[in-house]
């Protein structure tokens, strides 16, 4: 699916039927920016939107198989006080499950992309559309929407870093950019670096009338 285009637009309409909501858009040329803008009486809120094919009690927890947190960066760390030493090939070795933070405990969880292809955390491009999800949530403190099969999450920029746990590592496919569509590279795994944002049910919005066929190809 192109852009996500089918979710983008489907999660403006809902918004747009909102009466908290002036009016809500999407881009129609994919230019690394926000992927939803809406405005309230309020303002202007910028959005990342991210679509899980999988119901909200089963995002992320410490206990995943896929989470680590080996040589992961402290809360105020930026990329010049941390240096990863899960870079280059060193990205696609197994670390261990380290020792889950106090802060990571019982808790469930979002993430975020902290670093680069090549594993560079919270490094800026010289092209800012570029950067890492997670710099440019905070750099252009933009809100952050998840979409689940059962419904959202609308989380202001405040709320984000309220919510902001620390760093973890998790095994992912490594994805090229490819004429809009995300094509896996070799099929390789790596150890990425996430932001975790906390989830629960405070903030949780239910819904049942979420059309499945968005999350067929997400």
């Amino acid at each position: 699916m192109k852009n996500d285009e089918a979710t983008r637009q489907w999660v403006c309409s809902w918004l747009n039927d909102q009466d908290w909501v002036v009016s809500a858009w999407t881009f129609d040329t994919e230019n690394a920016g926000a992927d939803i803008t809406y405005t309230t009486s309020a303002g202007t809120h910028e959005c990342e939107l991210k679509s899980q094919r999988k119901y909200h009690y089963e995002c992320w927890d410490a206990d995943n198989v896929n989470v680590s947190f080996t040589d992961t960066p402290k809360t105020n760390d930026t990329n010049a006080t941390y240096t990863n030493n899960y870079t280059g090939d060193c990205r696609y070795n197994v670390p261990s499950k380290g020792d889950t933070p106090d802060k990571f405990e019982g808790k469930k969880f979002f993430i975020v992309n902290a670093d680069n292809a090549n594993g560079e955390f919270m490094k800026e491009h010289t092209n800012p559309n570029y950067n890492c999800k997670w710099l440019k949530i905070l750099k252009n403190k933009w809100d952050l929407i998840i979409l689940y099969k059962d419904g959202m999450y609308i989380l202001d920029n405040k709320d984000i870093r309220k919510r902001f746990l620390g760093y973890c590592r998790y095994k992912e496919r490594e994805w090229t950019n490819s004429t809009g569509y995300y094509k896996s590279q070799n099929n390789s795994y790596r150890w990425g670096i996430k932001g975790c944002v906390e989830l629960g049910d405070e903030g949780f919005i239910a819904m049942d009338d979420i059309p499945q066929s968005l999350f067929e190809k997400n």
